[in-house]
C-alpha cells in the first residue's frame, strides 16, 4: 500500500487527506482491492484515585475504515475528533 499526504500533522475536526494506492511487488497498480485502515488514538487524561491524588492515565480509542483501490490513487479523508497522537495502519485484505 502506498500512501501520500500533503501534511504531517493535523488539528481536531479538520480533514486530513490521504491518497492511497495498492501495488504489487513489481510496482504495478492493483485495482479493486480492499484496504482496511485502522486508526488508534492515544491521549492522556487526569484522574483522581480514592485518596484524591491526581494521576495521568494513558487512554486509547480505535476506529476502522475501509476503501477499495482503483487504477488511480483513491482519496481518503481522515478527520481526528480529538487532540492526541494518532497511528494509522493501512492493510491490504
Amino acid at each position: 500500500v502506498g500512501i501520500k499526504s500533503k501534511k504531517s500533522y493535523g488539528k481536531p475536526n479538520e480533514v486530513f487527506p490521504f491518497q492511497v494506492v495498492v501495488c504489487d511487488i513489481d510496482g504495478k497498480v492493483v485495482p479493486n482491492t480492499k484496504v482496511e485502515i485502522n486508526s488508534t488514538l492515544t491521549y492522556w487524561e487526569t484522574e483522581e484515585d480514592s485518596k484524591g491524588i491526581s494521576k495521568s492515565v494513558s487512554k486509547t480509542e480505535n476506529k476502522n475504515f475501509n476503501l477499495n483501490s482503483s487504477e488511480k490513487p483513491v482519496e481518503f479523508e481522515f478527520m481526528p475528533e480529538k487532540g492526541g497522537s494518532y497511528k494509522l495502519t493501512f492493510v491490504v485484505k
